[in-house]
C-alpha cells in the first residue's frame, strides 16, 4: 500500500519504447556482428596471400591498411558486448548513459566506414537503428520509466 497518494501502487510497467530501445540495442549488436564478421573475413583473407599488394593484384581491396582494419574489427567487438549490457540494463530501467554511449559508438563506426568508402548502404542501414533507439530512449514514457525505476 503506497504511503503518499502520488506514489504508484506497485512496479512501473515498462513501456513499450523502452522495450523497444531495448530491442534495437539487441537488433544493433547482431547486425554489427555480421558486419564484424564480413571484415574479419576479409582481413584473414588478405592475410592468406601474405601481403596487402599481393590482395590488390587478385583483385581484394579493403579500402585501407590491415592494422587499421583490425583495429576497427576490435572496436566493433567491443561495441556488441557495450550493445548487449546496454540494451539489457535499459530494460531493467537503468542503464541510460551506457546506452546512449554504446549507440553513440555506433553512429561514430557508421560515420567511420562511410568516410573509408565502404558499400554506403550498410553503414546507412545500421545508421538508423541507433538513431531510433536513442529517440525512443529520450522519450518522455521512456524517460518517466527510467526515474521512476532509479527512485
Amino acid at each position: 500500500m503506497p504511503t503518499d497518494p502520488g506514489e504508484p501502487a506497485g512496479p512501473v510497467a515498462r513501456p513499450s519504447v523502452t522495450t523497444a530501445a531495448g530491442v534495437l540495442a539487441f537488433a544493433q549488436a547482431a547486425a554489427t556482428a555480421l558486419a564484424t564478421a564480413v571484415v574479419v573475413t576479409a582481413l584473414i583473407t588478405i592475410a592468406s596471400f601474405g601481403s596487402v599488394e599481393t590482395a590488390r593484384q587478385a583483385g581484394i581491396y579493403i579500402g585501407s591498411t590491415v592494422a587499421e582494419g583490425w583495429v576497427a574489427a576490435v572496436v566493433q567487438l567491443a561495441g556488441i558486448v557495450v550493445l548487449i549490457v546496454a540494451g539489457r540494463r535499459v530494460l531493467s530501467g537503468t542503464g541510460e548513459r551506457l546506452y546512449l554511449t554504446a549507440m553513440g559508438l555506433q553512429v561514430v563506426l557508421c560515420v567511420y566506414w562511410l568516410i573509408r568508402g565502404a558499400f554506403a548502404l550498410v553503414p546507412l542501414v545500421l545508421l538508423i537503428m541507433p538513431l531510433l533507439g536513442v529517440v525512443f530512449l529520450l522519450g518522455a514514457a521512456s524517460q518517466e520509466y527510467i526515474r521512476a525505476r532509479s527512485s
